[in-house]
């Protein structure tokens, strides 16, 4: 009963409400809990059924809770003999995915390893390995700051990962010129001074320049010759110093645009009800963040002026219509709360994760500005079925 008191008492107050008092309510859910069957799931279904209130799994699980009354998982091996407990699902998790990729390296045979590589030494590396002992592993090149390694990986997607940095180092140092000829371009100084606040510890240009660099990389056929790669170095030669003018000729307004906003919320925060200003918040976290340059694509960044330009005109809206705004916030918060509680759990943030925040900004539109009109047709029933897939 204790738990599920603590997790009333963190529902949002319009569902909340209908669940006084919350201690004798808490003790009636708790007595009608099958252990067997999903606890949270259980409690939607419950909730439903007692009082005809719908709530979502998110509401019941964005409440933290203290230690003593989390879920205590146990970590069995084979012979069922516990190797270890704790509370935190996903700490446990990381713990044993970096002890079997541990074990993993440990047995991938040590002919496949090479270490201070500063020039092309790999001969014709195969994506895919076997190993001496029948398993399949995924070769990259891995990044070791003043040169570069070979390493097997249990995934694809992990040696892809770890190659495309890999690639991106050896360049650094066989073909410097690349990447100094980009970096003269200037960028403009108020858009450097609005990246500057997100306290990122690299300049614009390089953070542009190195996003490219990954961008081209990954578009590339995999290299594993040294023809690909000298390939790869000729195709950055020609293009890379017109990419990066082109993306900074496009970011420098947008950087501008998104400062400039961010500070007009913080001056109107006071005046903002506290959902809306965090909301507000979260909106402008997302578009623009320290490394959002790895993530965004040239196609999105072309759309941000517009998204910067619905916020502006929300938040006139909110100062001066409190109740319309409220009630257009509860209906996006039904999408957009999920999302963001997701990707604060998530590893990676994926070209999936990408697309349904370009959705979500679409949506915005569509329900605080409608005037600049969308790109596409959205809807919180479509972005609710995209997010399932996430």
């Amino acid at each position: 009963p204790e738990k599920i008191e603590m997790l009333i008492k963190g529902l949002p107050k319009s569902i909340r409400r209908g669940l006084f008092p919350i201690k004798e309510y808490a003790e009636i859910l708790s007595e009608a809990l099958d252990k067997q069957q999903p606890f949270y799931e259980q409690l939607v279904k419950l909730v439903f059924k007692k009082n005809g209130l719908k709530t979502q799994l998110e509401d019941w699980q964005a409440t933290e809770l203290d230690n003593h009354l989390k879920f205590r998982f146990v970590v069995y091996d084979k012979q069922q003999k516990p190797l270890k407990t704790g509370r935190d699902f996903n700490a446990l998790l990381e713990a044993f995915s970096q002890q079997a990729n541990r074990s993993f390296q440990q047995t991938a045979s040590k002919s496949n390893k090479i270490n201070g590589a500063k020039d092309w030494v790999f001969g014709e590396l195969q994506q895919q390995v076997q190993l001496d002992n029948g398993l399949l592993a995924y070769q990259a090149l891995v990044d070791q700051n003043d040169a570069v390694g070979l390493r097997l990986f249990e995934t694809a997607h992990q040696a892809e990962m770890k190659h495309i940095q890999g690639i991106k180092r050896l360049l650094s140092i066989k073909y410097p010129k690349i990447i100094k000829q980009a970096q003269k371009i200037n960028i403009n100084l108020k858009a450097e001074m609005a990246w500057n606040a997100l306290d990122s510890g690299h300049k614009l240009i390089d953070e542009l320049i190195d996003s490219l660099l990954e961008k081209q990389i990954a578009a590339h056929e995999w290299v594993g010759t040294q023809k690909q790669f000298d390939h790869l170095a000729d195709q950055l030669n020609k293009n890379l110093y017109k990419a990066t003018y082109d993306w900074s000729q496009q970011l420098s307004p947008v950087m501008q645009q998104w400062y400039a906003m961010w500070q007009q919320v913080e001056a109107k925060c006071e005046l903002l009800t506290e959902a809306t200003y965090h909301d507000m918040q979260y909106q402008l976290d997302y578009l623009i963040y320290a490394d959002f340059l790895h993530h965004v694509r040239q196609q999105d960044l072309k759309h941000y002026p517009r998204y910067l330009k619905g916020l502006a005109m929300r938040l006139e809206t909110a100062l001066h219509s409190p109740p319309k705004e409220a009630e257009k916030l509860k209906e996006l918060s039904v999408v957009s709360k999920p999302f963001y509680d997701h990707c604060d759990q998530v590893d990676e943030f994926t070209a999936a994760h990408q697309d349904f925040l370009m959705l979500l900004e679409e949506l915005r539109v569509s329900l605080f500005a409608q005037s600049l009109g969308t790109q596409q047709k959205v809807s919180v029933k479509r972005l609710k079925q995209v997010f399932k897939q996430l």
